[in-house]
């Protein structure tokens, strides 16, 4: 087979969690003290493709205590409702359990943290597709995609690394597979413009979740 070992990405790759992101956004921008009607607040909230604490510090101008705080009431809405309101894009459940089947060794590497990475995909019924779940730790660390990866490498080897690759949908995840050594698979129904991809010089680009699974089958 052509790549043995698949990293993916979770959220704009394998699920759609706009809602519960969007959702999780408003309740601590509320919190703290930010007026929803005002820009950049208002209309469509941006979406969180990247890791939390650096995205409110930019969309909030908060320093790092800030965001940290903002981070934490995010989790609060999200460990008990908005992980809940995430869906797998259509044919994502049949790509994954195909490449299992066929003996791909699956990996999920996210900047989401981890113990809500795990709780999103056994809710989902997704999780025994995946030999390591890799995320972010509640503390901070690992909220890089490339630490994400890592953590993965050092947990689970691949044996073949040429025959290894990443799926992702923006350039966090170009960028984290080539600071690791992974050629990337960037999909253009997530979150990510293809402008971005191609800035970040994804390996491959693709527009659905056939063309993505037709790729890395092989």
């Amino acid at each position: 087979m052509r790549y043995s070992h698949i990293f993916f990405d979770m959220d704009g790759t394998l699920l759609d969690s706009d809602q519960g992101t969007v959702n999780s956004v408003k309740y601590a921008l509320a919190a703290m003290g930010f007026d929803l009607a005002l820009p950049p607040f208002n209309g469509v909230l941006p979406t969180l493709t990247g890791p939390l604490h650096e995205t409110y510090k930019q969309l909030c101008g908060l320093d790092d205590a800030g965001a940290a705080a903002a981070v934490q009431k995010h989790r609060e809405y999200f460990a008990t409702t908005g992980l809940y309101e995430a869906a797998p894009y259509p044919g994502v459940p049949e790509m994954l359990m195909d490449l299992h089947r066929r003996g791909h060794t699956l990996f999920i590497a996210t900047s989401k943290a981890q113990i809500f990475a795990e709780r999103i995909l056994r809710h989902l019924g997704l999780a025994h597709y995946f030999t390591y779940i890799s995320g972010a730790e509640l503390s901070g660390e690992r909220r890089h995609k490339s630490e994400s990866i890592l953590h993965i490498l050092q947990n689970s080897p691949v044996p073949e690394p040429s025959k290894a690759i990443m799926a992702g949908d923006t350039a966090f995840d170009v960028q984290g597979a080539h600071q690791t050594g992974l050629p990337c698979a960037a999909v253009l129904y997530g979150y990510g413009t293809r402008a971005e991809l191609e800035a970040a010089k994804a390996d491959f680009i693709v527009e659905t979740v056939g063309e993505l699974h037709a790729l890395l089958r092989g």
